[in-house]
């Protein structure tokens, strides 16, 4: 057999191959997977969405708030700015119906410091020093009469702190905490009702190689941070566990939802536990990890979870049907 003869059955296997791989899914079009039906939130020529119809009037403010503190220094304050020249990391907070601000700042020897600035009386005054300070992040409740401040010890020992801020008297409450970071910074996530929050903080265990997630939570009322979940740490796929994002209570208080990446297995998605028996269900998930999947809100019936897949540029809001899987 001459070496032509070869040439034409080759061609037609490259021919074969390339038919194969057109027609073959591409990928491109949805390929979110869930526990439930799964679909991009629809447009309505009104302008209304099921994101809109679907949450409370404070649930759709919130999910647009990126941060209330601001890094700048509002127009209000014009010359009051100078007093915080010794600061760095500065934030502000505008405290709502007032020409009042709360600013946030640490010094360079790791002193936090925290300040009320009114821009009428053209005033400022000391709230409160956080002595070995290393990083402060704020978060306003979403009725505004709250701050939750989460600070990070600037020594070895990492110890997280975490402050309640009353706006109504300016007091403020160092709530009772035992968890130590192996990394920040910390993200306090409220409640929609203003009773509470969450956050994720991951932690190594003794003689235990790779961190674990753990979430605690704060109640209105309540003196100290209460843990209600943690994971694994070392997980028997051989993969580690990658930090924990936002964390959202559904409205019964009975599940939390979280997004991240699943370093073993390029996975990304949104997991949900049950507070009850601490059991987690891969909530939504797609074999790439080119998408982050964040929760944003849970409808008022808590038979929707609304999260965003992309990029901080292109965070389209999807929606997860969790009806048959309540019911189970």
């Amino acid at each position: 057999m001459t070496r032509r003869d070869f040439a034409m059955p080759l061609s037609r296997l490259k021919l074969l191959l390339i038919l194969l791989l057109l027609l073959a899914p591409c990928g491109c079009g949805q390929s979110v997977h869930g526990i439930g039906p799964v679909s991009p939130v629809s447009r309505h020529e009104d302008g209304a969405d099921s994101l809109r119809t679907s949450l409370s009037p404070q649930q759709y403010r919130n999910l647009s708030r990126v941060s209330l503190f601001d890094a700048y220094p509002p127009p209000g304050l014009g010359r009051m700015s100078a007093h915080f020249d010794h600061l760095a990391d500065l934030r502000y907070g505008h405290i709502p119906d007032t020409t009042r601000y709360l600013v946030f700042g640490t010094t360079d020897d790791a002193q936090g410091q925290l300040w009320l600035a009114d821009a009428a009386a053209e005033s400022v005054e000391q709230l409160a020093l956080f002595e070995n300070c290393h990083t402060g992040i704020q978060d306003w409740s979403p009725d505004r009469t709250m701050v939750a401040l989460i600070a990070m010890d600037d020594d070895s020992q990492a110890r997280l702190r975490a402050y309640i801020v009353s706006i109504e008297d300016l007091s403020i409450t160092e709530l009772g905490s035992s968890i130590r970071p192996v990394q920040g910074p910390v993200f306090p996530d409220w409640s929609h009702d203003s009773q509470g929050f969450f956050l994720s903080a991951p932690v190594r265990p003794k003689d235990l190689k790779n961190p674990a997630n753990e979430i605690w939570q704060w109640h209105r009322g309540e003196e100290s941070l209460n843990k209600v979940y943690a994971e694994p740490s070392d997980r028997k796929d051989g993969g580690h566990n990658e930090p924990i994002r936002q964390v959202v209570a559904s409205p019964d208080g009975e599940y939390l939802a979280f997004g991240r990446s699943l370093s073993r297995d390029f996975q990304t998605g949104i997991s949900i536990v049950r507070l009850s028996d601490s059991q987690i269900f891969q909530a939504t998930w797609e074999d790439s990890d080119r998408y982050i999947h964040q929760p944003l809100a849970w409808s008022q019936d808590g038979r929707y979870l609304f999260f965003s897949r992309g990029y901080a540029d292109d965070s389209r809001p999807w929606r997860l049907d969790l009806t048959e899987f309540l019911q189970d």
